[in-house]
């Protein structure tokens, strides 16, 4: 592995050059993305479909026809859908979009020798599902608004990004514009405007549990060394909408729950975490000699849903 070329790339994101250089400007640089930082993106977006599946959410994209993958990169948040979708699925086509040509391509070759049967299309195009990731810390409000534009026909959309408070804050702010036409599933637990966006110091965010082999690896030993990241540590923000006229042919649940957000932050008798709900952001505490148990679980959740029950006991 080229690891100077991977801290290169990585280092476009951090000096903000990648809102106004196409980084992609070879074969190369695409597999060196692919095999390390893509990996991760992928780890993410396995997580929030795992999340999905469980919530029962996955009803909702199971059986679409077209995909619109908006800012594909090397192609990780289809790559991840189709392997939640049952082995009899309705999919048929999938338009891949990106700014440059060569990693629309890289992503089309890739993924047709794994999936025969589905359509690639280079490219952006009205769709059933539109997936959106890492995207906003490139764009600025006009990109974000042609964006939204180009998905806006979507029954469905599932936007992912990075986890950090600018990242989070433009999702927000993106949620807000969306909801005249659409109501979010998750993570929130309700339609109102995001607590977040109104200018709390905390933001949305979560972590992804990374695989396990990574850890007996050294492979991924020398990429956390060398890029100097936290195999552990894998933040990040999303939203999952569906179209408001989808709620007259669906069963929709009743906004409840406390959605847990951030980490789990420790003190000597308790930990606490951040929850929102309809009502708003609050700090629950939960005493470490009374809910080890659930302490537990929610370290290895960190997208728990509790109930105001579960959180009162």
């Amino acid at each position: 592995m080229d690891w100077e070329l991977v801290q290169k790339i990585r280092g476009l994101y951090f000096s903000g050059k990648a809102q106004i250089d196409n980084y992609w400007q070879s074969q190369e640089v695409l597999e060196a993305y692919h095999e390390t930082l893509a990996q991760r993106i992928l780890w993410k977006w396995q997580e929030v479909f795992r999340l999905l599946k469980r919530e029962g959410l996955d009803r909702y994209f199971t059986e679409v026809e077209s995909v619109l993958d908006w800012g594909c990169g090397t192609g990780v948040a289809v790559e991840s859908l189709l392997e939640v979708l049952p082995s009899r699925n309705s999919l048929s086509q999938v338009f891949l979009y990106d700014r440059s040509p060569i990693s629309m391509a890289f992503a089309r070759n890739r993924l047709k020798a794994k999936h025969e049967s589905v359509g690639f299309v280079d490219g952006k195009s009205p769709a059933a599902m539109s997936l959106v990731s890492h995207v906003l810390s490139e764009m600025n409000p006009s990109q974000i608004k042609t964006c939204l534009s180009d998905i806006a026909g979507s029954q469905v959309i599932l936007w992912l990004e990075p986890g950090t408070k600018d990242c989070s804050q433009k999702l927000s702010m993106v949620r807000q514009q969306l909801m005249a036409q659409y109501r979010v599933l998750a993570p929130c637990t309700h339609q109102r405007t995001c607590p977040f966006s109104l200018g709390d110091d905390d933001w949305c965010h979560f972590f992804a549990e990374p695989p396990s082999f990574i850890f007996q690896s050294s492979y991924w030993r020398e990429f956390s060394d060398r890029l100097n990241i936290d195999l552990h540590t894998l933040p990040l923000s999303f939203l999952f909408m569906i179209k408001k006229e989808m709620e007259t042919a669906v069963q929709l649940d009743e906004e409840d729950g406390i959605r847990c957000i951030g980490p789990i932050r420790k003190h000597k008798a308790y930990s606490e975490v951040v929850g929102c709900d309809a009502e708003g952001l609050c700090n629950i505490r939960f005493l470490k000699s009374r809910h080890k148990a659930k302490l537990k679980q929610m370290k290895k959740d960190s997208f728990a849903l509790l109930t105001e029950s579960s959180v009162k006991s």
